[in-house]
């Protein structure tokens, strides 16, 4: 077993220090994913109502694609083998794919921040009293979901495993699924949320698109007419809820 595994590195192109490169920022990326999708749902869920929009199945789904990206790319990175389907064993496309890797997982890191204890995830979603304009949000509307096909995507492109754009194409479906379901009810809540729809891309900023909100949007904070009043005649000012991606 030894000997085969030293005679599948000597023979690659590839140094085992730069295999052991894309070992790290595999591990490393899943480290800070692993950290940042710990919540405490009490949190996430306070001072609001479930939404229709979850998608409950995506929570078994996403454990399986997480997991099995890992392996695939830790797998990838190490040897070049047919059991991880790999399609290169190149030192540019592995540097080339952890860099991308790491641009998404800045952004995902972004994002989350901008949305804070108010995020929930998909598959146990929670209607938001109000959602943000702000940030990466005025450009896309869902920069999280985007932000984490943006790292797979890299995942990939670093390891050459063909399982791993597999996985791509299953969380793309879900994540395009999700974010049709919170659109739609987010539109039907938020007067605004259509001209807001118009001038941002789902996944992608929009280009040549100009960004012209008007009203509250322009300050990166749209409030449900329902909320406004409600507020206004209780004389509270709860805390800020953004949109939860």
């Amino acid at each position: 077993m030894c000997c085969s595994v030293a005679l599948s590195l000597h023979a690659s192109t590839i140094s085992l220090q730069t295999r052991l490169f894309g070992v790290w920022v595999t591990l490393g990326i899943a480290v800070i994913s692993a950290l940042s999708y710990r919540h405490n749902r009490n949190k996430y869920a306070t001072d609001k109502k479930p939404s229709s929009t979850s998608v409950r199945q995506f929570r078994f789904v996403y454990r399986f694609i997480q997991v099995s990206t890992i392996i695939s790319s830790l797998g990838g990175c190490l040897y070049f083998d047919w059991r991880f389907l790999d399609l290169h064993d190149s030192v540019i496309l592995l540097y080339s794919g952890a860099l991308i890797a790491a641009v998404g997982t800045c952004l995902f890191l972004v994002a989350k921040t901008q949305l804070g204890d108010r995020y929930s995830p998909c598959f146990d979603a929670y209607v938001p009293n109000e959602f943000t304009a702000s940030g990466l949000y005025r450009y896309v509307r869902h920069p999280i979901y985007a932000s984490n096909l943006l790292v797979m995507l890299g995942a990939f492109v670093m390891s050459g495993s063909t399982w791993i754009l597999l996985n791509w194409v299953l969380l793309a479906y879900y994540y395009r699924r999700a974010a049709y379901k919170e659109e739609i009810e987010l539109s039907a809540i938020f007067p605004q949320y259509r001209t807001y729809q118009s001038q941002t891309g789902r996944f992608f900023p929009k280009p040549f698109r100009r960004i012209d909100y008007c009203g509250d949007i322009a300050i990166g904070v749209i409030r449900s007419r329902h909320l406004t009043a409600r507020r206004r005649s209780k004389g509270v000012i709860n805390p800020l809820w953004k949109k939860d991606d």
